[in-house]
């Protein structure tokens, strides 16, 4: 599968670790299994395995719930960075979306 990089990756840079939180804050109101996240990222299981320890420590990722043996994981809203990043993306969004030509009168 491809993924088309949104705006922060092509501004940030491409990195498993902005891909993740990427795919999680298009995603914000849902909680996945960590196998779901490396797919929604475009990166391999093992890659998300090796950068996943410090989405934690900078409390970017939250548990949610379990099922089995499966811990499910959204983004943390509530972390300041990220709530930076969504600003960011908001506005990097204004900044590129194609600007309305006015309508002429043509009376």
């Amino acid at each position: 599968m491809t993924h088309e990089k949104s705006l922060i990756l092509k501004f940030l840079g491409d990195t498993p670790q902005l891909r993740i939180v990427d795919f999680l804050l298009a995603h914000y109101r849902y909680d996945y299994s960590k196998k779901e996240i490396a797919e929604g990222a475009g990166i391999a299981v093992s890659t998300l395995y090796k950068v996943w320890g410090e989405l934690e420590d900078f409390g970017i990722v939250t548990p949610t719930r379990a099922y089995g043996n499966t811990q499910l994981f959204r983004i943390n809203t509530e972390n300041p960075l990220i709530k930076e990043l969504a600003k960011m993306d908001m506005d990097l969004i204004e900044m590129t979306a194609p600007r309305e030509i006015p309508m002429i009168n043509q009376g």
